[in-house]
């Protein structure tokens, strides 16, 4: 993978963890969802499971970069 592929989806990543994840988005969602408990319950299943992907991706993201520039490090 290209190292700009890389930094641009860990920052993609990122972002959505803050967004998904933020104080305020959770009470909107559950505005939202109050009278719907399943709906709610799904909604908040579907954000852990983005998370979970972000957390994944950065992880990929940031050992694919120590492992390229440890590559570079060692032709140099």
């Amino acid at each position: 993978m290209d190292h700009k592929k890389n930094l641009l989806s860990g920052i993609v990543a990122g972002v959505l963890l803050l967004f998904l994840n933020n104080s305020i988005a959770l009470s909107t969602i559950k505005s939202l969802f109050d009278s719907m408990p399943i709906a709610y319950i799904t909604v908040r299943c579907m954000i852990y499971i983005l998370s979970f992907i972000g957390i994944l991706t950065i992880a990929f993201c940031s050992i694919e970069l120590i492992i390229e520039v440890h590559k570079f490090r060692k032709q140099r």
